[in-house]
């Protein structure tokens, strides 16, 4: 199921699309938090114990102060860009073993790895193809509220992903099929063990800039995740 999401394609003050301006201000942040993460360790504390005690509860129950990692979680989302171009991925979140206090919060990492569908409707794609497949691997970072008990959260990451085949509509086309991808979003879990999740998340698939044209496409999403 797709959502309609038309936002998406209202110019700004400047001209650019209101999401591309919400995507770079988001990046600036991300890019922020990851310099301060990274150099803190976060790295090495990870190539030491990705995944360690993966399974166990998602968060702290009222009243208990000690960390819980995040569990491993299946994920199925779906969402619209500009022109109406569909998007629909399922994938796995895997828990690094790392994890500190941030802005009051527990800030934790997992990997997130995921295969997209891209279809484009019949009226702005080009003759011969409307779908495409993406496969993304993105190391991500999450902002879980008070100091971790909290069932809402924030989070965001940047990775790499490959389309299997260049992407072009008649309004825009990718001039690579390896493209970075990166995600903002905020959610809650939910259910007895809060093993239940929904995110709204904002995503952005582009090259960064390393061969022209790269006018990258940007999603809006609603997902669903399950612990296991």
């Amino acid at each position: 199921m797709f959502f309609p999401i038309s936002p998406l394609s209202s110019p700004s003050s400047n001209g650019r699309p209101f999401v591309s301006e919400a995507v770079s201000g988001w990046r600036r942040f991300a890019a922020i938090v990851c310099v301060y993460v990274l150099g803190g360790g976060a790295l090495p504390a990870f190539a030491q114990g990705v995944g360690a005690n993966a399974g166990q509860s998602a968060v702290l129950p009222a009243g208990m102060d000690a960390y819980r990692p995040e569990p491993r979680r299946m994920f199925v989302d779906g969402g619209r860009a500009a022109g109406d171009v569909g998007l629909a991925s399922v994938g796995v979140q895997i828990p690094w073993a790392w994890h500190r206090p941030f802005l009051g919060g527990e800030l934790s990492g997992h990997w997130d790895a995921h295969v997209a569908h891209w279809r484009v409707p019949a009226g702005r794609a080009e003759p011969g193809r409307r779908h495409w497949t993406q496969v993304a691997l993105v190391p991500t970072l999450r902002l879980r509220f008070d100091g971790g008990r909290s069932a809402w959260f924030l989070e965001g990451g940047i990775g790499l992903s490959v389309l299997d085949g260049h992407y072009t509509t008649r309004h825009k086309t990718f001039s690579t099929r390896f493209n970075f991808t990166d995600h903002q979003g905020i959610g809650f879990n939910f259910g007895e063990r809060r093993q239940h999740e929904l995110m709204l998340v904002l995503r952005h698939v582009s090259n960064g800039g390393i061969r022209k044209p790269n006018p990258g496409e940007n999603f809006m999403q609603v997902r669903y995740s399950r612990a296991f």
